[in-house]
């Protein structure tokens, strides 16, 4: 990856260029213009196109980790269970056993009334201890329902009007109440709460455990005060391997940390597992 702080002949030529260009372009008739160009240059890379521009690309890169007939997957803010659904007909005939786990309780009552049988559904949010919490949303069934206050510009005009008290166990927990020894996949989606999740697998968050794990990070994180750096910090020294969903369910290898990763527009969708089911998929995606 070349680093603009490096030396190089790009980098040379760029830094000679850089002011004619910002005269042109960084004005106030252009800013609007290049604002977008740049958001959308960033989305081609992954970074905040999390947020519904490519669900099916999302599960296609799941569907390539479950190799097994009874494979186990986790399903971890599983809101109104378009993932979960989203999977099961991406699986085709494949026996898959999805637990979904949802505190808000109109959510529940969703997951209950369409509920697969092959599917349970647990009405308890994950985090990094058990107990009791407050799920703030700004209306029943929010996809953007949290356990802190959204104050990210993005969610400015959902302000959390309601609250609920909502039960709270941990991926350690979970896996030990259900008698899992291996995970297929864990999918987490709990709007800036991703680490806690993961923190609350403890000695269990290895690859061999938890074979493969898909996360956001984005705007969620400005609340919870959590980097991208923490994720890094967590799962690469337990011998996953991270990379970006791309728009199409190709995915970007993440192969050191670097600054430019910490991006909280939108949310980006993220992967870590073993680094030989990695090149496997990657051999398989489009």
């Amino acid at each position: 990856m070349i680093k603009p702080h490096e030396a190089g002949a790009f980098n040379r030529i760029a830094k000679q260029l850089t002011p004619l260009v910002s005269l042109a372009l960084a004005n106030r008739r252009t800013e609007p213009l290049t604002r977008l160009l740049e958001t959308y240059l960033a989305i081609v890379q992954g970074r905040g196109s999390g947020t519904g521009w490519d669900m099916a690309g999302e599960v296609r890169v799941a569907t390539g980790f479950i190799h097994r007939d009874d494979a186990v997957v986790f399903d971890v803010g599983a809101n109104m269970g378009e993932w979960s659904d989203g999977l099961r007909r991406a699986l085709h005939n494949v026996r898959c056993h999805i637990y979904q786990f949802e505190p808000a309780s109109a959510c529940v009552r969703e997951l209950q009334r369409h509920r697969h049988p092959l599917t349970i559904v647990t009405p308890m949010a994950l985090a990094a201890q058990p107990g009791e919490r407050l799920l703030y949303s700004a209306a029943p069934g929010s996809p953007q329902a949290s356990l802190t206050v959204r104050r990210d510009t993005y969610h400015q005009t959902d302000a959390a009007i309601l609250t609920e008290s909502v039960a709270v166990t941990t991926l350690a927990l979970a896996l030990r109440s259900f008698a899992i020894a291996q995970l297929d996949f864990l999918k987490i989606d709990v709007e800036g709460h991703e680490l806690e999740v993961l923190e609350g697998a403890g000695e269990l968050l290895r690859p061999d455990v938890i074979r493969a794990i898909s996360f956001e990070f984005g705007s969620g994180n400005i609340n919870t005060r959590t980097f991208f750096h923490d994720f890094w910090d967590l799962l690469h020294p337990r011998g996953y391997q991270l990379a970006r969903i791309l728009p199409g369910g190709r995915l970007l290898p993440v192969r050191e940390y670097y600054e430019d990763l910490e991006y909280f527009r939108s949310v980006s969708n993220y992967l870590a597992a073993a680094p030989e089911l990695m090149a496997c998929v990657n051999r398989r995606s489009p």
